[in-house]
């Protein structure tokens, strides 16, 4: 177990390692990886299906903080919660608001556009009209 877990988490795709946050309070963890192509040993043209699992680590202690302690020394790659880690969730956050953004205003555009076309085809539609009722009206006073 200790040498799947050193030598294969970290070789997982975009890994930063795994979350404390899977404690049952009893001393348990529980972990759930999304997709079995994660892993780089998976060839994904062999794949059918795209499954998940869920990992459970249970152990006899009764505190979380003891069996944090203990999964620590057995070589699981818990995430560090430092700066670096902190900043770099800020980051990405702010680049999808960007994009968001970027995306509703192309969304804008292309409504403001659309809307131009039609008062233009109106405007163009009044113009035709009115040159009509001009003609007509000139017609009537000969």
């Amino acid at each position: 177990l200790d040498r799947f877990i050193t030598s294969t988490m970290p070789r997982i795709r975009d890994f930063n390692g795994i979350s404390d946050k899977g404690f049952d309070g009893r001393g348990n963890y529980t972990m759930g990886i999304k997709e079995q192509i994660a892993f780089p040993e998976i060839s994904i043209d062999k794949i059918s299906n795209i499954t998940g699992m869920d990992v459970t680590f249970v152990t006899d202690t009764s505190s979380d903080a003891e069996a944090l302690e203990f999964l620590r020394q057995l070589g699981l790659p818990f995430k560090q919660n430092d700066d670096a880690e902190k900043a770099r969730e800020v980051e990405i956050a702010k680049k999808r608001e960007e994009e968001r953004k970027k995306a509703e205003d192309q969304a804008k555009l292309k409504d403001s556009h659309e809307d131009n076309n039609t008062s233009d085809d109106q405007d163009s539609d009044d113009k035709v009209n009115n040159q009509d009722v001009s003609e007509e009206s000139d017609n009537i006073k000969s």
